[in-house]
């Protein structure tokens, strides 16, 4: 059997190697149905904005009807494709409504981005409880409810591609963002089991983890006290929506698995946390003044 190591071997790396240039072929994104949660403003807003300059068809979900409403005059008016529906993510009967309404607009749905989320930040002993059970259910059910039925979808059509934005959060530890970041690492094994599961009927899986993202969720930490406590430099900045935005785009067109759009500090801590966890520890406590950022974190729902 020994001998028989090699061989298997190199035929695995053979068979990665070729899925991996099948999976990469790009991926044009004209006239492709894609639905947006989250839509209304900050990332979902730019990925609008960037889908439609990409000739996509779109289905905007958001909460907030006013703002909605103006972001889809706006693209309408401009000579693009757009279903605006106004939805709680959290209500399954809210989500078959917009699922059903795609259908019936477009005839199918190609990719699903997952981009509605809350946080609540700061100190852990200060969380109210509605504030913790406001961001589980957004972050994790909301994800889960609106993606069950896209998925039904995407198993007729035997084709799709499912796009999570998580957070470095999820895969890095952060004070300040214990439940944020847990909401975030769910959707990472939600993305890496789903990926697995959904492989035969050619439905694909991404996800996305931003770092620091110019948006109203992060508009109650002034920059000045992020980079004072560490979390902001040169090598870690705050990215704007509209990169980001271009980050999702690049990795539909390319099928990654995973993308992590963020500064280089966050990529080599995130590598340093997975392999040498105790190291990793350690050395953000040499860079990072801890207390001091749970203190600048603090923001209830």
């Amino acid at each position: 059997m020994r001998r028989w190591g090699p061989i298997v071997f190199a035929a695995g790396m053979l068979w990665m190697w070729c899925n991996r240039r099948r999976r990469n072929a790009a991926l044009p994104l004209t006239n492709k149905v894609v639905i947006v949660t989250g839509a209304s403003a900050g990332i979902g807003r730019a990925l609008a904005q960037a889908l439609a300059a990409e000739g996509a068809h779109l289905v905007l979900v958001a909460r907030r009807e006013a703002l909605l409403a103006e972001l889809a005059h706006d693209l309408e008016s401009a000579g693009h494709q757009v279903l605006a529906v106004t939805a709680d993510i959290t209500e399954p009967d809210s989500v078959q409504a917009v699922v059903e309404k795609a259908v019936t607009r477009f005839g199918r749905i190609d990719v699903l981005i997952n981009n509605a989320g809350t946080v609540v930040s700061g100190a852990f002993s200060d969380y109210p409880a509605a504030s913790i059970r406001r961001t589980v259910e957004v972050n994790v059910l909301g994800t889960l409810t609106m993606t069950q039925p896209v998925v039904r979808v995407m198993h007729e059509q035997k084709y799709g591609h499912i796009v999570n934005i998580a957070s470095v959060a999820g895969a890095l530890p952060n004070p300040g963002f214990s439940v944020y970041g847990a909401t975030k690492a769910a959707l990472l094994y939600i993305s890496d089991t789903l990926a697995q599961e959904l492989a035969d009927d050619n439905i694909f899986v991404t996800q996305v983890l931003p770092g620091w993202v110019a948006t109203d969720m992060l508009g109650h930490m002034a920059e000045a006290d992020m980079r004072a406590t560490g979390l902001v430099g040169p090598i870690n900045p705050i990215n704007t929506p509209e990169q980001l935005a271009q980050d999702v785009i690049k990795a539909i067109h390319e099928r990654r698995e995973r993308v992590i759009s963020a500064g280089l500090l966050f990529k080599i801590a995130i590598w340093s946390y997975r392999h040498f966890p105790v190291i990793g520890r350690a050395a953000a406590s040499l860079f990072i003044d801890h207390k001091r950022v749970v203190e600048i974190t603090k923001r209830h729902e």
